[in-house]
Order: structure tokens, then C-alpha cells, then sequence
């Protein structure tokens, strides 16, 4: 899903709005999916982006990486998940991107 956020002519809008009102962003995430399986739907993302967006460098300038919380949840051994998650972080470098985020886990209730 790609989204164009729009930029803002309005000087009712924040002091930091103007570096942060142009961009898009594709969310690839699918529900319930999991960070072992994840690389090879990540792969074929950046391959298709890099294909359109000329040699050696990736179409996106950060990729944002949130996994792990159905790993947890389906009791997929931690070493197994954080080394999947160190691919995937290499992976986008190794394709071009300059800069990786983490996210951290949401917030949920365990009751």
C-alpha cells in the first residue's frame, strides 16, 4: 500500500512540518506474519524497487522493520528470531538502503 502524504501550505502547522510533510510510504506488513518468513517477501520487494530505481541504490532512503510479536506469541526460540531480524536489517544494507529502524514490539494486553 503506498501512501502520498501530502505537503502543507498552512502556517497554522507545526515548526518541524516542512521536513516531514513530502514523502511516501509503502507498508508491506502482513498480519500474522512472522520475522523467519519475512525475508523472502522483503527480498522481492527491494528487488522489484531497486529494478525501477537504478544501480546500487534501493528506492527507499529508510526501511522501518516491525517483527517479532507473533514470533513471541507462536513460541519461536529467541535466538532464532533476533538472528532473522539481524537478516532482514542486512539485507535492506546490502541492497542499498542507507538506514534500518527497529520498532519496538506494540503495546498489548495479556490478560
Amino acid at each position: 500500500m503506498r501512501q502520498q502524504i501530502a505537503s502543507a501550505k498552512d502556517k497554522d502547522k507545526p515548526f518541524w512540518w516542512p521536513h516531514v510533510s513530502s514523502f511516501e510510504v509503502d507498508n508491506n506488513g502482513l498480519s500474522g506474519d512472522c520475522v523467519v518468513t519475512m525475508t523472502q517477501r522483503l527480498t522481492k520487494q527491494l528487488n522489484e524497487l531497486k529494478s525501477r530505481g537504478g544501480k546500487g541504490r534501493s528506492a527507499y532512503d529508510v526501511v522501518a522493520i516491525l517483527a517479532g510479536t507473533n514470533d513471541l506469541f507462536s513460541q519461536t526460540k529467541i535466538d532464532k528470531m533476533m538472528s532473522a531480524l539481524a537478516r532482514l536489517h542486512t539485507l535492506c544494507h546490502d541492497m542499498g538502503v542507507a538506514r534500518t529502524i527497529i520498532m519496538t514490539l506494540p503495546e498489548f494486553d495479556c490478560k
